[in-house]
Formats: structure tokens, C-alpha cells, sequence
């Protein structure tokens, strides 16, 4: 099967997560059920909370300015001598160390830290360039790291007409197009998501990253019964928006990004009552990533995204395209772990296996 046959993007996420949505909302899950008040109220403070104050994105780059300021102008001293093209190659690849940092060690991205291990030329070959190249992820020996280090590192080699034959992750930026759109990005960074997610799921030998298997969904389209998240691939699109924006490079489409279906917004789910299991085993047991549990509910956290969206905007009188969804992951997240902390036992699920 060809690359193009294989390929699940944005659109495929959407229409599938919400053809799940549907199905649950007619009662024919038995693992879920949607509170549509709890989504509401959400909606309703989110708007009262920043009617007059521009969302924060939440991203990587936002952080840093947030509370590491000064890793910012470090930053931007050490890069003050090159050009505009190679300052985007650099933000590239702090984009992905911040990914395999956060994966390697299942925790919350530790941005800061990860500015400083590029400025340090922690992951160059040359150990002093702030870049991540195939070399330097040679020399990673951090137990925690560096199995996805070497899984990048393949990628990264194994693709020189994306990343150059130095395998340096920020190559890619150099082949996307001037006018490169949001599906056209995803598409481009494929390779780098079977190295961060695998499903195990094969398509004529080929990977798929992170796309599960759900019976009934999409049984009369092509490649029937797959549901494509694509969860940390979306997720570094998102951090890859500043360093395209410094070279002055046609910004892909925002509102065409869906929300990422991580643990952790699934979680967020729970703690705001959007989400209730329908028995007590959701909760008590870990549950593998392929399960049909932990596929639905990834299904719910993405889709019940655009319907929260859709009523904050109403509530805004704003449009899409002035409030993508994506801009509410991290408003939602400040609002779930209050939430969560007024909570004497808030709920959660346990997820084994792949890291998403």
C-alpha cells in the first residue's frame, strides 16, 4: 500500500471522533456517558474567565517567555549572529526535545530545561550547537531517554530528503513549502510520529503511529475500522507555529488542528465531571492503549474539544478563526486541575503501554 493510501490526517480525526461521539451519545457505549451540563458550565466560565484577556496558547514557546524569560533572551543572543532561515531550524529542534524529554520520562515537559540542554549542545554531534542532530542523539545516555533517542535518530537518518544527511531534525524545515498548511505539516512529519507513538497496527508493512483499531467506525470509508490520533504529532505542530512565524512563513491553519487526545486531557476530562464511566472498572484497572475504553474515550476528549469550543465561541461572539480550539487546552487545563484540587478523589484512568 502506498504512503498516500495509508495516510490519515486532520480531517480523518475529525470525522472519525465525532462518528464515535455520535455513537455514544445514542447510548451505545458501554463504557461512557457525556454530562452535556458539566460541558456547559465549563463553556460558560471559560468564557466569563477570558472575555477580556486573549487566551494563552499553553505551548512550549509560551511557557518559556512565562516563567524562563530569561531562557528566552538567551536564546535569542546565541542565535543573534545567524539568519532568520536557521533560527527556525534551532526552534525546530527545541520543539523536539521538548517532545522526546517529555516522553522518555512520562512527565510534564520540563520546558526550561530543555532550552538549556539545546543551548548547551546537549544533542548536537559537535557538543556545542544549539541543534539536535542524529549524532548527538548517539551520545544521549540517559536511561530514561535514550531508547527514544535511538528510534528518533533511525527516523531522522533513515529520511534525508526531510532531515539532511546529517539527520538534523531541523531540516525539515528547510523542505516545507512557503505556504505550507496544517495537513501538509502533519504529512511532512509522519516518519517522527512512528518513532514518538507506535500502535503496532502495520498498513502493507508500514507503521501507523499512533492510530488504534475501533470495530464500526468508518465502515464505509477507506481504511474502515482505524481511528487516527496522531496525538504528540499535533501537539509539535503546535510548538512548531513560532519558529515558522520567525522566518515570516505563511502560518498553518489553526482551527484545522483538532485537540490532542492525551492521558492527561483525558484525566482533565474526568475532573470536570465531562466524562462519567459507566462502571467502576474504567477507574479501578489499567487499561492498554488499544482497548476499546481508552480508544473511545481518546474519541470523546477530541471531539467534546470542538463542541466546548463551539459554545465558548458563541458565548464570545468570536469566530473560528479568532478562537481555534486548540487556544482553550490550556485555559481547560488551569480549570481542570482547580477542579481536581478541590476534589478529595478526583477520578482518573490508568493507561499502560504506548506513551500518547
Amino acid at each position: 500500500m502506498s504512503e498516500d493510501a495509508a495516510y490519515l490526517g486532520l480531517e480523518d480525526i475529525r470525522d472519525r471522533v465525532w462518528s464515535v461521539l455520535a455513537r455514544i451519545e445514542r447510548h451505545d457505549s458501554e463504557h461512557f456517558e457525556i454530562e452535556a451540563n458539566a460541558l456547559g458550565a465549563v463553556a460558560t466560565t471559560l468564557a466569563e474567565r477570558y472575555h477580556l484577556d486573549p487566551l494563552p496558547p499553553g505551548n512550549g514557546w509560551w511557557h518559556l517567555g512565562e516563567y524562563s524569560p530569561e531562557l528566552l533572551d538567551r536564546l535569542a543572543d546565541r542565535l543573534a549572529s545567524v539568519d532568520a532561515a536557521e533560527r527556525s531550524r534551532c526552534g525546530f529542534d527545541l520543539a523536539i526535545v521538548w517532545m522526546i524529554e517529555r516522553l522518555g520520562r512520562r512527565e510534564p515537559a520540563d520546558h526550561a530545561a530543555g532550552a538549556i540542554h539545546l543551548l548547551d549542545g546537549r544533542y548536537a554531534g559537535d557538543g556545542r550547537s544549539p541543534h539536535l542532530d542524529a549524532a548527538g542523539l548517539a551520545a544521549i545516555d540517559e536511561e530514561t531517554i535514550r531508547p527514544l533517542a535511538a528510534r528518533l535518530r533511525k527516523t531522522l537518518l533513515d529520511h534525508p530528503e526531510l532531515f539532511g544527511a546529517e539527520g538534523r531534525f531541523g531540516r525539515l524545515f528547510d523542505h516545507l513549502p512557503k505556504a505550507c498548511d496544517a495537513d501538509g505539516l502533519l504529512r511532512s512529519l509522519q516518519p517522527v510520529g512512528q518513532a514518538l507513538t507506535a500502535s503496532g497496527i502495520l498498513l502493507g508493512g508500514r507503521p501507523l503511529g499512533d492510530v488504534w483499531r475501533l470495530e464500526g467506525v468508518a465502515h464505509d470509508t477507506r481504511l474502515p475500522g482505524l481511528i487516527p490520533f496522531h496525538s504528540r504529532l499535533l501537539e509539535l505542530m503546535i510548538d512548531l507555529v513560532e519558529p515558522l512565524l520567525e522566518s515570516g512563513r505563511e502560518l498553518p491553519d489553526l482551527a484545522a488542528v483538532p485537540v490532542p487526545a492525551t492521558r492527561e486531557r483525558c484525566n482533565q476530562m474526568f475532573a470536570l465531571n465531562i466524562i462519567r464511566p459507566r462502571h467502576a472498572a474504567v477507574a479501578r484497572l489499567t487499561h492498554p492503549p488499544g482497548s476499546d475504553i481508552v480508544v473511545e474515550l481518546r474519541c470523546l476528549v477530541t471531539a467534546l474539544f470542538d463542541r466546548l469550543a463551539d459554545r465558548v465561541r458563541a458565548a464570545l461572539d468570536t469566530s473560528v478563526d479568532r478562537l481555534p480550539t486548540v487556544r482553550l487546552m490550556h485555559a481547560f487545563e488551569v480549570l481542570a486541575a482547580e477542579r481536581a484540587a478541590r476534589t478529595s478523589t478526583p477520578a482518573t484512568i490508568s493507561i499502560g503501554g504506548a506513551v500518547f
